[in-house]
């Protein structure tokens, strides 16, 4: 078997609804229906440069690098892996010239996919159709890629989504932080004047990454050491996605202070919408997005009560693993 069909053996996208679903499961339980993945970009140092094109490689690492943009699932499994680029090229671009997010997730099992969201406290739902992904901020403003909002009112339902965003897509960084402490060539300089050899040599780390996870059957935040932490995800500012300065140091006018998340009866025509393919250009794909925004901020909240409700008062956590440890530990306790 060559290279080629050994990397598509290992780091695939869900081929089938049944993978898909597998994956929608997870993160609906971390209360993001319809998501499949998180995706942000990873930089490996590199200088095998031609002189006089340092500026090309050096972004905000402070030092040349090459960056990848990476796809992965709740499970730190690596999904896929775009081309290499200079260090110094944007998110923007780079999502740009990744065949998943362009290509792939326009086919018909991803775009009619449909999932429910809550849209009242009494249990109301409205059906919605196209998958997401999770990212920071620094992507577009594509409805498939949903993140965070910028300039909201501190203690918000916004904020408070906000917050959740930032806990459950930081599936990418600790997928990072343990490819690179796997294999340690990722995190020293690489000096191959090739840059399509340094991606040849992260797409083979992360062939055996995912053929380590699915060997070990590794479940995150599975330990009971974890827990105190996973319960504190929800908790954290995402200091990227939550600005309330500017680079120099100013406030940032806040110009959304309206509460978006809708009470029992109220009723919004702008949050209904499905993910179509009918809405085209920046304007359009921009109202898609916050739509979608707005429609997950009320599912969270209607979510979040019920699961403490329904689970002795426990806010719900970002892997439904966490959850089944922690009432392991009440039980052997004798209680909470």
């Amino acid at each position: 078997m060559d290279d080629e069909n050994k990397y598509e053996e290992h780091v695939f996208t869900p081929k089938s609804v049944d993978e898909l679903y597998d994956i929608f499961q997870e993160y609906e339980y971390a209360g993001f229906p319809g998501c499949c993945g998180s995706v942000d970009g990873v930089h490996v140092p590199w200088y095998g440069f031609k002189a006089g094109a340092r500026a090309e490689y050096v972004g905000k690492e402070k030092h040349p690098t090459l960056v990848f943009g990476v796809t992965v699932d709740h499970r730190y499994r690596i999904m896929h892996v775009t081309s290499v680029h200079a260090g110094a090229t944007n998110d923007k671009f780079v999502i740009r010239a990744d065949d998943f997010h362009t290509q792939i997730m326009h086919t018909s099992m991803y775009k009619d996919f449909t999932y429910n969201l809550l849209d009242t406290r009494n249990g109301g739902q409205k059906r919605y159709k196209g998958c997401y992904v999770l990212c920071d901020g620094g992507y577009g403003d594509w409805r498939n890629l949903v993140s965070a909002y910028k300039c909201v009112a501190p203690g918000s339902y916004k904020a408070n989504w906000s917050h959740r965003v930032g806990s459950v897509r930081k599936d990418a960084e600790c997928t990072f932080g343990i490819l690179k402490s796997r294999f340690r060539i990722l995190f020293g300089r690489q000096y191959r004047h090739n840059a399509t050899d340094v991606e040849h040599v992260f797409k083979v780390c992360c062939i055996l990454h995912n053929m380590l996870m699915r060997a070990r059957d590794v479940t995150p935040w599975r330990g009971f050491d974890m827990l105190q932490q996973a319960e504190e995800e929800h908790c954290l500012d995402d200091a990227v996605d939550l600005q309330e300065v500017n680079a120099r140091g100013e406030s940032v006018r806040n110009i959304q202070h309206e509460e978006v998340v809708l009470a029992d009866g109220d009723d919004d025509n702008n949050d209904t919408r499905v993910l179509d393919e009918g809405d085209d250009g920046g304007v359009h794909e921009l109202n898609a997005k916050v739509a979608m925004q707005d429609a997950l901020t009320r599912h969270w909240r209607f979510y979040a009560e019920r699961h403490r409700d329904e689970h002795g008062g426990y806010h719900p956590f970002v892997y439904r693993a966490s959850l089944d440890a922690q009432l392991r530990q009440d039980a052997e306790q004798g209680g909470r």
